[in-house]
């Protein structure tokens, strides 16, 4: 986070920015999209309006200071994310989306998107659980493609635990290995 100067507002950093801003939300990216927003919204302090619906109602006027203050902070930061969730979708879904909260057009994305998402996770594995190696072929390209079909299944949502992957890479050697 980089200081302006004028306050403790932070800003993201060059580096970040150019992760968010790299391609905007199409759907077909949503997964990519969501993992790069949440990286920013986490160096900002910020990802927690992810996390539940905002609730536009003022405290009243007998709390305290700090409820008050936290109210305020959470209405700002509501209306920062969503304006930088818009600003990296395109126009089409930005009209879609416009108006609503952060965490309501997280809600929204997921049920227009993660089912797509699912579908594909669920081609990736059939393709790993049938991917063999053929006797006489070199093992190290076999690895590799597996190896990137477990890239796919993590960047689909699917983390594979280690030796579960290494099981299947074994399991698809042929018995000669």
């Amino acid at each position: 986070m980089v200081n302006s100067g004028t306050g403790s507002v932070p800003t993201l950093s060059p580096s970040l920015r150019s992760i968010i801003e790299r391609e905007k939300l199409n759907g077909a990216n949503f997964l990519d999209w969501c993992c790069y927003l949440r990286i920013v919204l986490r160096s900002e302090d910020k990802e927690y309006v992810l996390h539940e619906p905002f609730v536009d109602e003022e405290p009243p006027n007998n709390a305290p200071w700090v409820v008050n203050d936290a109210y305020l902070k959470y209405k700002k930061d509501n209306r920062d994310v969503s304006c930088l969730m818009l600003g990296i979708m395109t126009p089409d879904l930005i009209k879609q989306f416009d108006g609503l909260d952060a965490w309501m057009i997280m809600d929204q994305l997921k049920l227009m998107f993660e089912e797509k998402a699912r579908s594909e996770r669920f081609k990736v594995m059939c393709s790993l659980l049938d991917y063999k190696l053929a006797n006489g072929c070199p093992i190290g390209p076999h690895v590799l493609k597996m190896k990137s079909h477990f890239d796919d299944l993590e960047r689909l949502g699917a983390k594979m635990h280690k030796e579960l992957a290494e099981d299947m890479v074994l399991h698809s050697l042929p018995d000669s290995f």
